[in-house]
């Protein structure tokens, strides 16, 4: 059997005490590049491997964050996702990813497991910013917290977009096109974009001396049931929205419902979407968007956690960065027709 090779072998052949090969593995600033260069060569060399235990218990810390969002396979959060995990990756530490479903006691038994696994930090989302239950198992973690597109006051670091800012671009523009039955299908305002998108959709409107059908306004957990749901029932009914503004998961369903009633884009429906995607680009007409950049958000994320970790001031203040939004132009708007009732 061979013998399995130790941190005495290493300082044997790279000709240095164990204490420097200690410090090396524990990534002491004490120890100069060129010796440190040294040891970690003679370890490629070899082919030693540490023990990942056995130096986090040295260390007290996992090189592990946790990152929990509601669905995986979103747009928005597959880049957002991506772009986070590379930025830890180049740090040195590894990734575990997990989704909610939107569900708040999924996302709890989550904060549960990552508290137990002792993650060095968490990058996560919540399908209610206000849920004592969530607030508090986040909280219960005792590690730093950057929370996605989500804002719960006097905690958590957060970086978000623009959702205000970004409805409130998209529903002017409908109503310049003179639009004024205009439905908004997006997430609940249990959560930070739902409730701005909503706010500012009510804003435009006043600002044109109108008032939105409140029946036109459809808000719930997002996803593309969801958005078939609702936009089926509005687009079917006796008195139809003449556009809709959807979010990135709602606008599946939303393209959905359209080919079901055999609707056109944008004869018979103006259609905005929150967030790009492939489908909002390669669909037949390209699908106007209000679109944020989610893998800086997610770059954003990291570099915001890191910062945390390696001060170690998780007491302090709060931090909170805004992206902006952009407006996409494309084809799928256009003044309201005379469509026929479905």
């Amino acid at each position: 059997m061979t013998r399995k090779l130790t941190i005495r072998d290493v300082a044997a052949a790279a000709d240095v005490s164990l204490g420097t090969v200690s410090r090396v593995l524990n990534e002491s600033p004490a120890v100069r590049p060129a010796m440190r260069a040294r040891v970690l060569e003679t370890m490629r060399e070899l082919g030693y491997q540490p023990n990942a235990i056995a130096q986090s218990m040295r260390r007290q810390d996992t090189r592990v964050i946790g990152c929990l969002v509601t669905f995986v396979s979103h747009p928005v959060f597959t880049s957002t996702v991506t772009a986070a995990e590379a930025v830890l990756r180049e740090a040195g530490y590894a990734m575990v990813l997990a989704n909610t479903g939107d569900r708040t006691a999924r996302e709890i038994e989550m904060f549960e497991f990552f508290r137990r696994r002792r993650v060095d930090g968490l990058i996560t989302t919540l399908g209610s910013e206000s849920d004592p239950n969530a607030i508090r198992a986040l909280k219960d973690l005792h590690a730093p917290v950057v929370l996605l597109e989500r804002e719960v006051d006097g905690y958590f670091d957060s970086v978000f977009s623009d959702s205000g800012g970004g409805c409130y671009t998209a529903t002017r523009y409908l109503l310049e096109l003179g639009h004024k039955r205009i439905a908004l299908v997006t997430s609940a305002t249990t959560n930070r974009p739902g409730r701005e998108r909503q706010n500012s959709f009510r804003k435009a409107y006043a600002e044109f001396g109108l008032q939105p059908d409140g029946e036109l306004i459809r808000t719930w957990i997002s996803s593309a049931e969801f958005g078939f749901r609702e936009s089926y029932s509005l687009l079917s009914g006796p008195t139809p929205p003449t556009a809709v503004i959807a979010g990135v998961y709602e606008l599946v369903g939303l393209m959905r419902a359209i080919r079901v009633l055999q609707l056109r884009i944008p004869e018979d429906i103006s259609v905005i979407a929150f967030g790009d995607s492939d489908l909002a680009e390669l669909t037949t007409p390209p699908i106007t968007v209000v679109r944020w950049a989610s893998d800086q958000m997610g770059r954003l994320a990291a570099k915001m956690l890191l910062a945390r970790l390696r001060k170690d001031k998780i007491a302090d203040e709060p931090s909170r960065i805004m992206l902006p939004t952009e407006f996409i132009l494309r084809n799928s708007c256009a003044p309201p027709g005379a469509r026929s009732t479905p």
